[in-house]
């Protein structure tokens, strides 16, 4: 039963209002309460004992904390910076990447040094970055296509002559004006020779942007221009003066290219390449996957789904500035792949561009395949598939590729230990380390000052919040007193510090750092000048002491025996301990008794299954039913004490008027 039922009893027992000592004068109420104060004495130190067990569990809570902010700062994965479970934690760089002929910082090529690396000078020539396979339109994609033009006459065919508009062709603005293209001097008549005026105008030498540049049609009543060549997008504008884009039936601003949120029937109608998507499917496959799409699906959307396909492993892109589409292998070197297959008669990807005419006629996928990385390291030639990679310990990432004179030019890269870096991580370490022994052995030390204990209610009533404040704040103290669970944590953990590890001459005190004074109970103090020259001259025993993995255990698990834990701890550096030991202690995993870390045994954690599922809220939940149960003995007794009082009452006013009536009898009413 939980505590909100208490209510409920109340009510069951008190269903009416009661009136007392009317006859007796009895103050029925004070009495009743005088009378039940052992009983409310009894159910109020439950509810303190509730209080303090409430309390304790948000004090394991705190502990919980502080081990999670630990393992989350200093032994995640994924902070590489601080984690000092990782031996790149101890050897960190100072890296300086130069153009050996200037000195000026190099664009070619970057670096880093890993764990495996060694101070010193590494000299690298960039002879040529890896690139990805591709597939591209071999020209662009799409048209731009004028309004239908009206039936041909010579007054509509004379008031465009002299008219002006402007073409921008890759960035490039040029204005025109339309000569008498009627004269016959144009092949075809009427609106056809229009069309090849307007050609010469625009792939003039001269005036226009050159000879092959662009096309010009006239299909089914309509203008229609094409770049030619590797020219991509264009574009028609008002001319300004005597302006015609009107008159033929352009509007402003008109370009080539598609919208990434066109469907696929509407880029249909916009392709220079007849295509129809009448069947309302379109199916084609990229190395060796299936791809299906409707006609109103939008060319981001297949895109979108195209890239998401891992075994696709290809990146499909439309280029608006070209106006084609490059499908580019997600992997590069000379072994990445792009292949492509149109699987229905639409032929999409051919309509695109993606194929072209070999010698022969038939159709080929217009692929450029993809290179290796090449490199010259310390004078010996390499060949990678990435751009980057790691040579004895360096990490090196090609930037851009060389022009040719600098092929020949050497970048040197420095690598010097950064002794700051690595010494202030540690540093870092060791301060939460000692702000979390110092609280736990305050915590275990504390005494607890049975004087102070929750308060109730009733007194609360007669107290303002700052004295309650202060009440409670004592009445907190000392609730871990000597607690097992934490003085096991503070005990392994200063073990675990300064037991040999199997394999190493070297322990903290060698590089610097110690115990301070027996009353500091274990807290470590770092002997700075000492500590930086460790990580100066012997990097990697400094590593290996804190990060040295166990060989026969290299991982922990909650299935551990206690032999296999035993050979992980004397194999394993001090990090590695100390992570074990939070774990023991935090983990939300379970062992092969089925049991979590035990401090999330004793309190839980929010956000887990423990939360609900520990020792203290089962304790807790005890109290509460317990509660429930006296305050119900409690209404039972108080309920029967007003009856008892009610049958006074009851009998006095009987007596009372028997009085009256034998009294009014003897003629000794008073009348």
């Amino acid at each position: 039963m939980a505590v909100y039922g208490v209510n409920n009893m109340y009510n069951m027992y008190n269903t009416s209002l009661r009136f007392t000592g009317l006859a007796t004068g009895i103050d029925t109420d004070q009495v009743v309460q005088s009378m039940m104060l052992l009983e409310k004495a009894r159910i109020n130190s439950i509810i303190q004992q509730k209080q303090l067990a409430e309390w304790k569990q948000s004090a394991y809570r705190e502990f919980i904390n502080l081990l999670r902010a630990i393992k989350s700062e200093y032994m995640d994965i994924l902070k590489p910076s601080t984690n000092m479970l990782s031996q790149s934690s101890y050897k960190k760089f100072k890296v300086s990447v130069i153009n050996s002929v200037n000195g000026t910082a190099s664009t070619l090529v970057s670096a880093s040094g890993t764990a495996n690396a060694m101070a010193g000078t590494y000299k690298i020539k960039v002879l040529q970055r890896a690139t990805a396979g591709y597939v591209k339109s071999s020209e662009a994609v799409t048209k731009l296509e004028s309004g239908v033009l009206e039936e041909y006459d010579e007054e509509t065919a004379n008031s465009i002559i002299g008219g002006t508009f402007k073409i921008s062709l890759d960035g490039q603005m040029k204005k025109f004006t339309i000569g008498n293209f009627t004269s016959g001097d144009y092949e075809g008549s009427g609106w056809e020779a229009l069309a090849n005026h307007l050609k010469e105008l625009i792939n003039d030498a001269e005036y226009g942007f050159g000879s092959g540049s662009v096309d010009v049609k006239l299909e089914n009543g309509k203008l229609v221009f094409t770049t030619k060549g590797n020219i991509g997008n264009i574009s028609i504008h008002s001319g300004g003066e005597n302006d015609v884009i009107d008159k033929l039936k352009f509007t402003d601003g008109a370009s080539t290219g598609f919208r990434l949120s066109d469907t696929l029937e509407q880029a249909a109608a916009k392709m220079r390449t007849p295509w129809d998507l009448n069947s309302g499917k379109l199916k084609f496959k990229i190395n060796g996957q299936s791809f299906e799409f409707s006609k109103d699906t939008t060319l981001s959307s297949m895109m979108n789904t195209i890239n998401a396909n891992e075994k696709a492993n290809v990146i499909m892109r439309y280029d608006e500035t070209t106006d084609r589409f490059i499908i580019t292998s997600k992997t590069t070197g000379s072994s990445s792949t792009v292949e492509i297959e149109d699987v229905d008669e639409l032929n999409f990807l051919e309509a695109i561009g993606l194929f072209i005419k070999d010698e022969n006629g038939e159709n080929k996928i217009n692929y450029t395949e993809g290179q290796d990385a090449q490199v010259i390291i310390d004078g010996q030639k390499l060949t990678r598939s990435s751009n980057t990679f790691t040579v004895n310990g360096v990490t090196y990432t090609l930037l851009r590729d060389p022009t040719e004179d600098e092929k020949n030019i050497q970048q040197e890269i420095n690598l010097d230990i950064d002794v700051d870096a690595i010494y202030d991580n540690i540093k870092g370490f060791i301060d939460k380390y000692n702000e979390l022994i110092d609280k736990i052995n305050n915590a275990i030390s504390e005494r607890r000052n049975r004087n102070y204990l929750p308060l109730t209610d009733e007194q609360k009533e007669v107290m303002n919040e700052k004295d309650i404040e202060k009440w409670e704040a004592e009445a907190k103290k000392g609730l871990l007193y000597n607690d097992s669970l934490l003085q096991n944590i503070v005990t392994n953990m200063r073990r675990a510090l300064f037991d040999p590890i199997e394999g190493l001459n070297i322990n903290l005190s060698s590089i610097g750092i110690t115990t301070g004074y027996y009353t500091e109970k274990g807290k470590l103090n770092i002997d700075e000048t000492k500590l930086k020259e460790a990580i100066r001259n012997t990097p990697d025993l400094v590593m290996d002491l804190f990060s040295k993995k166990s060989v026969s255990q290299p991982s922990y698990t909650r299935t551990l025996t206690q032999e296999e834990r035993s050979v992980r701890y004397k194999e394993q550096g001090l990090i590695q301990r100390l992570y074990d030991i939070i774990e023991d202690n935090i983990s939300t995993f379970t062992d092969n008794n089925g049991k979590k870390g035990l401090l999330l045994e004793k309190a839980g954690i929010e956000g887990d299954r423990s939360y609900i599922n520990n020792a203290l809220y089962k304790e807790i939940q005890d109290y509460n039913k317990k509660i429930d149960s006296m305050w119900e003995v409690y209404y039972r007794k108080e309920d029967a004490l007003y009856k008892k009082f009610a049958a006074l009452e009851k009998a006095m006013s009987q007596l009372n008027s028997q009085t009256t009536s034998l009294l009014a009898q003897l003629g000794m009413s008073g009348k």
